[in-house]
């Protein structure tokens, strides 16, 4: 809403509004605002509302509209993916962040729905127990373990104290993994250790690899990944 109105999105938000609301008093008055005429909404940085208790409909719409925006998107990749590659899945879209309407969106036209996964244990990186609802097997395409104790200076995203405790958080985390019928893989990221100096996206320096950056493997955690492995069936 506080974008322009040349915005094809903003543009099809309003007319979902004007088709529920039919008046902008109406609308106003749903959301406790002050809203003379549809043309208002047009206006670039229009202040569209919180959410607030006083006035459950902004959530409402917001989350009607996000479920329609994200159905949009969905839909036409999955229609193009399937279109010209009928044979190979749609593996979602490798959600870092979520919101429910976007996971049930994804349930819906992907084959997969994927998530990164950085946390002690899967379930625990997304609300599993609504997922489990959606019908759809989930793939963990990101998660690690890292610490300071060498290598680089970063620790990673879900770090644990030293090297030992990486290849336990490893095992519990790929146990956890088998355990739920609804998951049917994760991919640790990554190989290899990030550079000292921070990678040149957004400067990630992390001890997280399987070797370091000079190519000498961490041999400790690797066997505790082998024996994980081994006993998980991964």
């Amino acid at each position: 809403m506080r974008g322009e109105a040349r915005s094809p999105a903003k543009q099809a938000f309003i007319a979902e509004l004007k088709k529920k609301y039919g008046t902008p008093a109406k609308l106003a008055s749903a959301w406790g605002i002050t809203l003379d005429t549809w043309e208002a909404l047009n206006a670039t940085n229009f202040a569209a509302p919180n959410p607030d208790d006083a006035h459950p409909a902004i959530a409402d719409d917001y989350s009607a509209w996000l479920r329609t925006y994200a159905d949009q998107y969905f839909r036409t990749v999955a229609q193009a993916i399937h279109k010209h590659d009928p044979h190979h899945l749609f593996l979602g879209g490798r959600f870092a962040v979520n919101t429910p309407e976007a996971v049930a969106s994804c349930a819906q036209f992907c084959d997969v729905v994927s998530f990164n996964g950085y946390a002690d244990v899967p379930e625990h990186a997304f609300d599993a127990e609504a997922f489990a609802k959606l019908g759809k097997p989930a793939l963990i395409s990101e998660f690690h373990f890292g610490s300071d104790d060498r290598g680089p200076f970063g620790k990673g995203v879900a770090p644990v104290w030293n090297e030992q405790q990486r290849g336990e958080a490893y095992a519990h985390y790929v146990a956890d993994a088998v355990a739920n019928p609804a998951i049917i893989g994760v991919h640790w990221f990554q190989y290899v250790d990030q550079p000292v100096t921070g990678r040149l996206i957004d400067g990630e320096n992390a001890h997280i690899g399987l070797v370091a950056i000079t190519d000498r493997p961490f041999t400790h955690f690797i066997d505790a990944v082998r024996e994980a492995n081994h006993k998980t069936g991964y």
